[in-house]
């Protein structure tokens, strides 16, 4: 899972289709828990990655509806991916991706993003994500659709696998609490202030099976994050502010093996801001909702 991940819709967590668990396995075996796959410079793999993101916004003033919005936006990409940087953690902290299709859907109508070929590299600087496709800053519309679906690790942050993950070896249905204090210093390394009695969640192996011929562990797990401390001008009042997330994955049974398999990821990021308006002294409530999620399939190629 890439860090983009983690922000993003708790509706339903997609799941894709596996296989069965394989004949003679013992349900009292142990297995080691290792999301995070090590990733070197080169590295190169296929990816398929559909996204959705879904966005609500109210503004309303004096009980009166200035503004309200609902959109949805589709983004559909096969690539080829490369890894170009990693970080001390060994994961790809710049990436590039050669374009095999990539689409977009809105109100109801498909178009071509970028056509076959097209190279998308990105990576993280001054704290945001930053693309550039065949050397040249994407417009704004474009580089949010590409946000969706295409993404790297921001240099030495957190890992999956010291948020989410576990130092003990897990039985299938084995449930365990996410790293809290971790996860909490690796939010407001980015700018927003939150504490780990305000963090939520678990992790559970689901099942252990046969993947497409290999052998793969499933896991699911959940973040529930409250009282999110905004950027707020003075004044304001914060009436709710939460980001809750649900991740599945497949990952190798090896702990040493550096294949990634498959995931999905739903997150949803709400909050409530009652302040008012400068000139008028006037209430203004601003709601916002934004659910953001994908699926994402990978497979090897040769190096």
């Amino acid at each position: 899972m890439q860090k983009r991940t983690r922000w993003f819709v708790v509706a339903t967590l997609t799941t894709l289709v596996v296989g069965a668990w394989p004949a003679g396995a013992a349900p009292e075996a142990t297995y080691a828990i290792r999301l995070s796959r090590p990733q070197k410079v080169g590295d190169r793999f296929a990816v398929a990655v559909k996204g959705r993101q879904h966005k609500k916004e109210r503004v309303t003033m004096a009980s009166r509806v200035v503004t309200d919005t609902d959109t949805t936006i589709d983004v559909d990409v096969e690539a080829l991916a490369e890894v170009l940087a990693v970080d001390a953690k060994a994961q790809g902290t710049r990436m590039a991706y050669t374009i095999e299709r990539c689409q977009k859907t809105a109100n109801a109508q498909t178009t071509e993003l970028l056509a076959r070929g097209r190279v998308v590299v990105v990576e993280h600087r001054e704290g945001k994500a930053r693309y550039t496709v065949d050397g040249e800053r994407p417009p704004k519309d474009l580089e949010d659709a590409l946000g969706i679906v295409i993404s790297a690790h921001e240099p030495n942050s957190a890992t999956d696998d010291e948020i989410f993950g576990t130092k003990e070896r897990k039985r299938v249905g084995d449930e365990w609490a996410i790293n809290a204090e971790a996860a909490a210093r690796d939010f407001t390394s980015r700018g927003v202030k939150i504490e780990p009695s305000s963090i939520t969640g678990a992790t559970k192996l689901v099942a252990a099976k046969r993947h497409e011929g290999q052998k793969v562990l499933e896991l699911s797990g959940k973040i529930r994050i409250g009282n999110l401390a905004l950027p707020l001008p003075a004044g304001a009042v914060v009436d709710k502010s939460y980001v809750e997330a649900l991740f599945w994955g497949l990952f190798p049974e090896d702990p040493k093996s550096t294949r990634r398999v498959a995931e999905s990821m739903l997150l949803k990021t709400g909050f409530a801001v009652r302040m008012q308006k400068p000139d008028t002294g006037e209430e203004v409530l601003v709601e916002a909702l934004i659910e953001q999620g994908h699926q994402a399939k990978f497979a090897p190629v040769r190096q």
